[in-house]
């Protein structure tokens, strides 16, 4: 019992010395965290110089690159034919908030369903024409 405890004992302290040197300790690092350029009064105008330098060089190289257009008269590159499938999109995509709790998400019912042709009993639908419906003619209806 002795032996094991000893073994459990020693791989710790193994583990923990790895663990410090690998992670906690800071390696010895000679070089400062802070350089000074020759032109420390402006370094905007030093990134964007090295900036502007990168993208010319980059501009260059591109303009350096020749297309083989011979492909676009190859006869197999002219029988090729437009595969496009359109999808139509789904008439019901769900919930909006498919997380949300059963019901919180019911705000009203979509121009198309039922609960919205018809009124509710007893309301007024704003249209001229029904019974108990105001004059169209906008005046008041007195037999004179």
């Amino acid at each position: 019992m002795k032996k094991k405890s000893t073994i459990v004992l020693v791989s710790i302290l193994v583990a923990l010395i790895i663990i410090y040197f690998g992670f906690v300790r800071k390696p010895a690092n000679n070089t400062p965290d802070l350089t000074s350029s020759a032109d420390a009064s402006n370094p905007a105008s030093d990134a964007a110089a090295n900036v502007s330098d990168s993208f010319l060089s980059t501009l260059l190289n591109v303009q350096s690159i020749k297309l083989d257009d011979s492909v676009f008269s190859d006869p197999a590159f002219a029988t090729l034919r437009d595969s496009t499938i359109i999808l139509i999109p789904d008439s019901n995509p769900g919930r909006s908030n498919p997380f949300a709790p059963i019901g919180s998400d019911i705000t009203s019912a979509p121009a198309g369903s039922p609960a919205s042709a018809a009124p509710a009993p007893g309301a007024s639908t704003g249209t001229s024409g029904g019974a108990g419906s105001a004059p169209a003619s906008g005046g008041a209806a007195t037999g004179n």
